[in-house]
């Protein structure tokens, strides 16, 4: 019996017995490797490099904990939270609420105002497709095709001579 921890789940279970994935040099189950790998959830996902260069100009001109912040990210990865999530999050905190960032601290914050900046951002989609909606109705859309003729002159150039 060669039993190993999953890296996602954090449970023991027989490599030789269950569907394994190495990552590096350690185990995940099958299924909790497809879960975790890194694909674009929807259409607004990006990134874990675009999340840290958003940390990054958040935290402009101090230098953050990386190490700290590297493991929150993993850790709240793990939880369900996307990338795209997390950075939401983080501009609904700092740049929307206007709250203070110290130097010293992480990222620590997501978890508790993650629903909260998710309501917000939904309500800020509903208001978007609603405005898309009165555009559509008072605007008719019409496509015109005009052909423009642009008259070319040929103008007379006078020669240089340089005979003295």
């Amino acid at each position: 019996m060669s039993a190993v921890k999953c890296l996602y789940c954090e449970k023991y279970f027989d490599k030789e017995e269950e569907a394994y994935s190495k990552i590096g040099r350690r185990y995940a189950h099958y299924t909790c490797y497809l879960k975790h790998q890194d694909k674009p959830e929807d259409q607004d996902s990006i990134s874990r490099r675009e999340l840290t260069d958003f940390i990054k100009n958040l935290y402009y001109p101090y230098n953050p904990d990386w190490k700290m912040i590297g493991t929150q990210i993993r850790k709240y990865k793990l939880e369900g939270m996307t990338y795209n999530g997390m950075k939401l999050t983080l501009d609904f905190f700092y740049n929307v609420k206007h709250n203070k960032l110290k130097k010293e601290q992480g990222i620590g914050i997501i978890p508790y105002a993650y629903k909260d900046a998710y309501l917000y951002h939904q309500r800020l989609k509903e208001l978007e497709n609603k405005k898309n909606e009165i555009i559509d109705k008072q605007i008719e859309k019409k496509e015109i095709e005009e052909t423009i003729v642009i008259p070319v002159n040929n103008v007379e150039k006078k020669l240089i001579d340089f005979n003295y």
